[in-house]
C-alpha cells in the first residue's frame, strides 16, 4: 500500500502540469456545462482515447519501459 501512495504522489509531483491542466478543465467545464455534461463528455473522451490505444497495441510496447529510454 504504501509503494501505491508512493507512486501516486511522484506521479502527481513529475506530472504536475497535466494535473494542473485537468483541475483547470474540470473547474472551467462545470462551470460552462455542467458536472454531468463534463463527466459524460471527458468520460467519452477517454474512452475513446484508451480504446484505440489499446487496440493498436501502444500499450504493450511502453510496460516495463522508462519514457525516456
Amino acid at each position: 500500500m504504501a509503494e501505491a501512495i508512493q507512486l501516486l504522489v511522484a506521479t502527481v509531483f513529475l506530472r504536475s502540469c497535466v494535473f494542473v491542466f485537468l483541475t483547470f478543465y474540470l473547474t472551467v467545464a462545470a462551470v460552462a456545462i455542467g458536472w454531468r455534461w463534463t463527466a459524460l463528455f471527458t468520460g467519452g473522451i477517454a474512452w475513446m482515447v484508451f480504446t484505440r490505444y489499446r487496440q493498436w497495441g501502444v500499450a504493450h510496447s511502453f510496460v516495463g519501459r522508462g519514457v525516456l529510454s
